[in-house]
């Protein structure tokens, strides 16, 4: 006594069922007491199988992308900058080993001999303290600007409620 399944049944998607399986007045079909749900069971098993290629594609799309969300941290980016930061050292480093030619370097009428490479790491130091001081400039701006936003709504609220 075998019948096809509705299409619309998610759970057996088209596969011919004995009726005795999904008959709920079967005796064999009720259990005896309802299992508890599981804790640690996750979301997607409660999500029907998809059917056609492109849901599944969708389905591993969805998983990606969740995966995602919980691999990235900022340990994850630190370490990268990290890595990042000790490669350039290394260029650098041999740049600077490489030339050792000397040159003099005059700034304001100070006048110094270097090695090249010595000479060029000194000044892309000094334009990295130049543009991070500037920056800082900038957040002590923005911090001022948030901190006055912040002042004027609580005089706002006092006003509003008396």
């Amino acid at each position: 006594m075998s019948t096809p399944t509705p299409p619309n049944d998610p759970r057996l998607d088209g596969d011919i069922v004995d009726d005795s399986l999904t008959d709920p007045t079967s005796p064999s079909n009720v259990p005896a007491t309802v299992p508890e749900p599981d804790a640690a069971v996750s979301s997607t098993e409660n999500v029907p199988a998809p059917k056609s290629e492109a849901d599944q594609e969708k389905l591993r799309r969805q998983l990606k992308a969740q995966d995602k969300k919980v691999s990235s941290s900022i340990a994850t980016g630190a370490w990268a900058a990290i890595i990042v930061g000790a490669i350039a050292l290394i260029v650098l480093l041999v740049f600077i080993v490489q030339n050792q030619q000397p040159v003099q370097l005059v700034f304001f009428n100070l006048s110094w001999e270097f090695p090249i490479g010595v000479g060029m790491l000194l000044a892309a130091i000094l334009g990295a303290l130049l543009m991070a001081c500037i920056a800082l400039i900038r957040m002590f701006q923005l911090r001022f600007q948030v901190s006055r936003q912040r002042r004027l709504v609580k005089k706002q609220e006092k006003l509003h409620k008396h």
